[in-house]
């Protein structure tokens, strides 16, 4: 093979029991498997990885042109000390994780910001009235705190009342042997247990929200009547417990995508920019943990599911109506009280969010697009696709594809 044809290696370097990693990974390799020239390797770790003067060299030192890196840094590890370990790979890089704020590592992340708004507005559009706030001492306190003043700045713009906030003393995986130090958890048991009820409690992500949920079984809270939890990530975790977890599906896998692209421009010789890409939320997956209907089996659930398999091949409300046996109006009925909107706005719903993924992941025409989520008129398409994102649908596609 000359050396004209060789290709590059990007690595990718992460804990690997992280939940999000593969979504991480899948992101990046649509950027990979689309672009000429570039090969895609593993270097997760399994262990805790040290990263200072007297740690081994990188693993990919001398083995790739370029890395993802998404590990965080330790309590005790300082950023210049670390990212000096770094640099001993000598290629450039991009971190996924927050934590680094170092001037020389380009972050590409999640926009925490966007998903505190994103649960508030769902819990407000449920009703709610009293919220609390969930994460760990484990993330650093200074970031956790801006968390939860952005929740908070979401409920105040809607006249709620601020959200209680406990911190959990360790960071859980979602596993039995958590159990003991969840009992231990004395704070959580005491604001479950006093809080007003109903009780909407957003954690900061999946685990976190399965802690909650565990202590609510412990107090003999009913969730979602009593409390409801909502989770972050949309991780494996939120559909393997009981109840189901509901969660705010991040876009973890445009965040490795959009860090490959960088990446790729980095090692073409692109000056690091100044500042972090943060992608915003995909939407809110309602599951057992906030929605009593999904646990009971109840007609809103049953539609949601019929209007998720059948959307995007031309249904109207009435083909639902049909299907679950039921009169429009009570349909109508039972979506406002428990969704906060029609049967029809969730087929919109579903519709859209197939359009963009089309619009973001092929290069089929605009009006195949239209065609392949539901619609079959498309300057109606283009109308509702541009109310929901503010943007037309070619301008979508160019800001994704960018």
């Amino acid at each position: 093979m000359t050396k004209q044809g060789l290709k590059r290696t990007v690595g990718f370097c992460a804990a690997a029991w992280q939940a999000s990693a593969s979504r991480w990974v899948d992101g990046a390799l649509r950027y990979v498997t689309a672009t000429p020239g570039l090969a895609f390797r593993d270097f997760s770790f399994k262990q805790d990885l040290r990263m200072d003067e007297l740690a081994p060299a990188p693993s990919w030192q001398g083995k790739a042109d370029g890395m993802i890196l998404a590990f965080g840094l330790r309590e005790d590890e300082p950023a210049d000390a670390a990212m000096r370990w770094i640099e001993r790979g000598g290629v450039p890089a991009v971190s996924l994780v927050w934590d680094w704020q170092h001037p020389q590592l380009p972050v590409v992340t999640t926009d925490f910001f966007a998903v505190m708004s994103c649960a508030a507005e769902y819990f407000i559009q449920r009703g709610f009235e009293h919220f609390a706030f969930i994460g760990t001492v484990a993330v650093d306190p200074t970031a956790m705190a801006g968390h939860h003043q952005a929740f908070n700045r979401v409920l105040a713009a809607h006249d709620r009342r601020a959200a209680l906030a406990y911190d959990l003393s360790f960071r859980p995986d979602g596993v039995q042997e958590d159990l003991e130090r969840i009992r231990a958890e004395v704070g959580l048991a005491q604001l479950l247990r006093e809080a007003p009820k109903p009780l909407a409690v957003f954690a900061l992500n999946d685990c976190q929200a399965w802690v909650v949920c565990c202590m609510c079984q412990e107090l003999g809270l009913d969730v979602p009547t009593e409390v409801a939890v909502l989770g972050s990530g949309d991780w494996p975790i939120s559909r393997c417990q009981n109840p189901t977890l509901s969660s705010v599906r991040t876009a973890a896998e445009t965040v490795g995508f959009e860090a490959m692209k960088l990446l790729h421009r980095l090692m073409d010789g692109a000056p690091v920019p100044d500042h972090p890409l943060l992608i915003g939320p995909e939407r809110v997956v309602e599951r057992e943990s906030t929605c009593a209907e999904y646990r009971g089996g109840g007609d809103v659930r049953r539609a949601v599911e019929f209007i998720r398999l059948h959307a995007c091949e031309g249904i109207k409300v009435a083909d639902v109506v049909r299907h679950l046996r039921i009169a429009r109006r009570t349909l109508d009925q039972h979506f406002a009280d428990r969704l906060g909107h029609s049967p029809a706005e969730e087929i919109r719903l579903v519709r859209l969010d197939r359009a963009r993924k089309l619009l973001a992941e092929t290069g089929l025409s605009v009006g195949r697009v239209a065609e392949l989520s539901g619609f079959r008129d498309l300057a109606l398409f283009n109308a509702r696709f541009r109310q929901r994102t503010g943007l037309v649908p070619s301008e979508f596609r160019r800001r994704e594809q960018k």
